[in-house]
């Protein structure tokens, strides 16, 4: 990481405070420089898991003061509820003046349900072939 080999680097939110691999990163001009974003996915743990189960995801809003202002915080998720987001914005300390939120919903018209009843024993995989 430090030789700046990788475009993504993927990693656990309490590593990026506690490791010292990590905090030697965010002093080094050149990594910093070579750095875009920081993407939280499955962001509504930070929220979820931030109390007794994961009391360090509750401090990943420090990032904030250990990056240059040009870096990017995403925090993305498929199961994030308006009261969800709001906490998870508080936790990783978005202001609202830079922060934009973009929600695509996953009604999907083209999936549907089919219930058959099965003709052949299960082991055989027949009735899967059917569907198909």
């Amino acid at each position: 990481i430090k030789s700046l080999k990788y475009c993504v680097i993927i990693t656990s939110p309490e590593r990026i405070l506690t490791d010292q691999h990590f905090l030697d990163l965010w002093k080094s001009k050149r990594f910093i420089n070579k750095l875009r974003s920081v993407i939280f996915d499955e962001a509504h743990c930070i929220s979820q898991w931030s109390g007794d189960f994961q009391p360090k995801y509750a401090n990943v809003g420090r990032l904030h003061w250990l990056l240059p202002g040009h870096i990017i915080f995403y925090a993305a998720s498929a199961m994030m509820p308006h009261h969800v987001l709001n906490h998870v914005k508080s936790i990783l300390q978005m202001r609202p003046d830079r922060t934009r939120e973009i929600q695509l919903f996953n009604n999907r018209p083209n999936i549907h349900l089919l219930t058959l009843e099965m003709l052949n024993p299960a082991h055989s995989y027949h009735n899967i072939l059917l569907c198909a």
